[in-house]
């Protein structure tokens, strides 16, 4: 599983974040440290060993950039999904929506090492459920019959994993 550091505050212009216990101290606390410092957007870290902190002075906007410093060496940024801040920057709730997705897809990937995807995982939840149907209740048409459960396993399958420069309407991998 990967490791995990929660932002405790954020500002525009800095960013405090509490580093997981297993992190704290010594040279994986100053390697973090060193390597959110080379972060284009980042003036500056400092390190509160006594709370457990790291506090990056950054330019606006540049949280961005500080998580994907810290998905690289395979820690997660928790707490970095601010839908407010997103309605208020004129984003509608589909776009929220979406990027709530991605983020939850991102961190599973990261967590899993790649193992799992929601892009799998949603088709084959489908079709467990239209095999678990077939299986009670035979060919009977009812609630939620075995080959419309199928069929969305199918569906949810060919969007979710559209041909290379598709532009379709379905969810970016990022």
């Amino acid at each position: 599983m990967a490791e995990e550091i929660r932002i405790a505050h954020h500002t525009p212009r800095r960013t405090r974040m509490r580093v997981a216990e297993n992190l704290r101290g010594g040279r994986e606390t100053w390697r973090i440290a060193q390597t959110l410092r080379s972060a284009s957007k980042a003036h500056g870290v400092e390190i509160r060993s006594r709370t457990g902190s790291l506090i990056v002075h950054h330019e606006p906007g540049a949280l961005t950039d500080i998580k994907a410093v810290l998905e690289d060496l395979g820690i997660l940024l928790a707490g970095t999904t601010d839908v407010g801040t997103e309605l208020e920057r004129g984003a509608g709730p589909g776009s929220v929506l979406i990027n709530a997705v991605n983020d939850l897809n991102r961190r599973l990937r990261l967590s899993s090492r790649g193992l799992l995807d929601l892009r799998i995982l949603v088709p084959a939840g489908f079709a467990g459920l239209a095999v678990r149907q077939a299986l009670r209740h035979g060919l009977q048409i009812e609630a939620a019959p075995w080959y419309l459960l199928a069929y969305l396993a199918f569906d949810s399958f060919v969007k979710l994993h559209p041909p290379q420069g598709a532009g379709s309407g379905t969810i970016p991998d990022r």
